[in-house]
């Protein structure tokens, strides 16, 4: 058959606002060719669709195909409605093979729908050729339409954490909590707004990638310092001393302390849950021996075993990620004032300490991870003085914060895909003739 897009590149396409617009005015036909599959030939129909200079070809149902195992759609509907469908698919069917055969008497004449309308399209996620996640910054994402971290904050931008257990999983933002049904646990939820036909919009919760420490193992050997450090304040990678401890920077980067204790024999979570929840188990005990997943270390074995560091550190790296924490999602900044109620409680004294220091960054992994002036709310006049940014006086919000690192990820196509067609009727047409196709409403 002759050479056209289909497959992918037309599921892309059909996903398009202007999808019905564009074909409408440029053309679509209906072709009906011999299709032979185990020995057998029937009839195959095909739609053609002229998209914006580029043709495309899509098969038109078969009754058969209604019934396929992977249409949920579907195979869910009552009894009645199935029934219906199948009999104007059958009926559309048929008339098709009717007219072909005068389009084979006359060769100007050609098939044409008399209507064409679509669904709005699927939120398709994207894949590697290794089948993972094609992922990608949040600022890399058409969905996003704030693209400066800086004026990112939870009015603009929902994301929030599924949390719960046996009695039914929600999902909170900072002004609503809804029903976390059909979201995996523990996965951070991005609503985004899509735009209908119709020219109206909805939101859709899409999960959102974490950036785990797998092919970061700088910020494993970083975490296990943090842990065995015993000065009273933290030291950066340059050698300056600041304000907060070895902890406030260890619980900003993983989510460590004595919440992450899991009971195996809780009645409120899944076996499957707790499961998941032991494996991410991270505090000291009253003793000072560490817990890590369902394994305990002593902290002189990691300092001076190089095999038990080691084991350490690969558990870190293929079991923990980022700390995503609730209130940064919908609260937090990294700066603001000693009254403010939306700063870090990590982080915060840095903003302090940087305006009081000739010092414009915090260095934890040169080139990786640091924190500047601007991250809490500090500029510099023209003179060299260090004054609050009047623009963002609580510098980055924490949710800023984490989609500027690359922390939160997305692997979700750019466009809608996969949107159905539907041709509700046919009809005969001379291509010598001028025609249009009526747009359906």
């Amino acid at each position: 058959m002759e050479s056209y897009l289909n497959n992918d590149e037309f599921s892309e396409i059909t996903g398009q606002p202007d999808f019905i617009k564009e074909v409408t005015r440029n053309g679509v036909r209906i072709v009906v060719r011999p299709y032979t599959n185990e020995g057998k030939t029937t009839d195959a129909i095909y739609a053609i669709f002229n998209y914006k200079g580029k043709e495309y070809i899509a098969s038109v149902k078969t009754v058969e195909g209604l019934y396929a195992r992977g249409n949920y759609g579907f195979n869910r509907l009552p009894f009645d409605n199935q029934q219906m469908i199948v009999n104007n698919l059958s009926a559309l069917r048929n008339k098709i093979l009717e007219l072909n055969k005068q389009v084979q008497t006359n060769p100007n004449l050609e098939i044409v729908p008399t209507t064409i309308r679509k669904t709005n399209g699927k939120i398709v996620n994207l894949k590697n050729e290794d089948n993972s996640p094609k992922n990608k910054k949040l600022t890399d994402s058409a969905w996003l339409t704030i693209k400066d971290p800086y004026e990112i904050n939870s009015e603009n931008t929902q994301v929030g954490i599924t949390t719960g257990g046996l009695g039914g999983n929600v999902i909170r933002f900072k002004n609503q909590v809804i029903s976390a049904k059909g979201f995996p646990m523990g996965k951070p939820v991005w609503m985004i707004k899509t735009s209908k036909d119709d020219g109206n919009t909805s939101q859709v919760g899409v999960i959102l990638n974490y950036d785990n420490f797998k092919d970061k193992p700088e910020v494993a050997d970083l975490i296990i310092d943090l842990l065995l450090s015993k000065d009273q304040f933290y030291t950066d990678a340059n050698g300056v001393t600041t304000n907060i401890t070895p902890q406030n920077v260890l619980k900003f980067l993983v989510n460590f302390g004595p919440q992450t204790a899991t009971n195996p024999n809780s009645n409120n979570l899944t076996v499957e849950q707790i499961q998941a929840r032991m494996s991410k188990q991270f505090y000291f005990t009253e003793d000072n021996q560490l817990v890590v997943g369902q394994q305990i270390y002593k902290l002189e074995d990691i300092a001076s075993v190089p095999e038990v560091r080691e084991r350490l550190k690969k558990y870190i790296m293929d079991n923990f990620h980022w700390n995503i924490d609730e209130t940064g999602l919908s609260t937090n900044y990294l700066g603001g004032s000693l009254q403010s109620q939306t700063k870090d409680p990590n982080l915060y004294p840095l903003s302090t300490f940087l305006k009081n220091n000739n010092i414009d960054k915090i260095t934890l992994i040169p080139g990786l991870l640091e924190f500047t002036d601007k991250d809490f709310g500090i500029v510099k006049d023209d003179n060299g003085n260090k004054n609050i940014d009047s623009s963002h006086p609580d510098g980055i919000s924490v949710l800023g914060w984490y989609i500027k690192q690359g922390i939160l990820l997305t692997d979700i196509a750019d466009t809608m895909r996969d949107a159905n067609i539907y041709i509700d009727d046919v009809m005969l047409v001379d291509k010598t003739a001028e025609r249009k196709i009526e747009q359906a409403q």
